[in-house]
């Protein structure tokens, strides 16, 4: 979603690994995020102040503390040409499943197309392509149940 080169970092001669990874690095809707240029590249709206269940917010390594998470959740977003706007959101719990919540509101009112935050939006799944919800009055939109690791991108569209 941040508008970042795609690396792939798994032995592409592994055909079991590469089925099982070809919807993934494949999915046209969701590489087409990746590669759209709206004015920015995406950036992070909301984290978690939870830690990670998994035990992943403590390392007993110095040399790994740095890279220590430290959420559970993490909510990204960017601007789409023609005034969509993709949302990201991430479960890094490597044991519970979790919703992730925003409001409209959070998403930058020069995102949209008309320049303000909308009343109304749809949601699609961009890996599914699904539409999955309808927002009215600036409420707020909830992810799917995100497994442990799980993530879920909407596209979101002013209605």
């Amino acid at each position: 979603i941040a508008s970042a080169p795609m690396v792939i970092s798994f032995d592409l001669t592994n055909e079991e690994l590469r089925s099982a990874m070809w919807p993934l690095i494949s999915n046209r809707r969701v590489l087409d995020v990746n590669a759209a240029w709206a004015g920015h590249p995406g950036t992070l709206l909301a984290q978690s102040r939870n830690l990670p269940s998994n035990g992943s917010a403590v390392s007993n390594n110095p040399h790994l503390k740095h890279l220590v998470l430290r959420t559970q959740w993490q909510l990204w977003a960017k601007p789409l040409p023609g005034g969509s706007v993709a949302v990201l959101g991430i479960n890094f719990d490597g044991f519970l499943s979790l919703e992730v919540s925003f409001a409209l509101a959070q998403i930058p009112p020069l995102w949209w197309a008309t320049d303000e935050a909308p009343t109304k939006v749809r949601a699609v799944d961009a890996w599914t392509g699904e539409e999955v919800a309808s927002v009215l009055d600036g409420a707020r939109l909830t992810t799917q149940t995100l497994a442990p690791h799980a993530c879920q991108m909407l596209i979101l569209t002013a209605v």
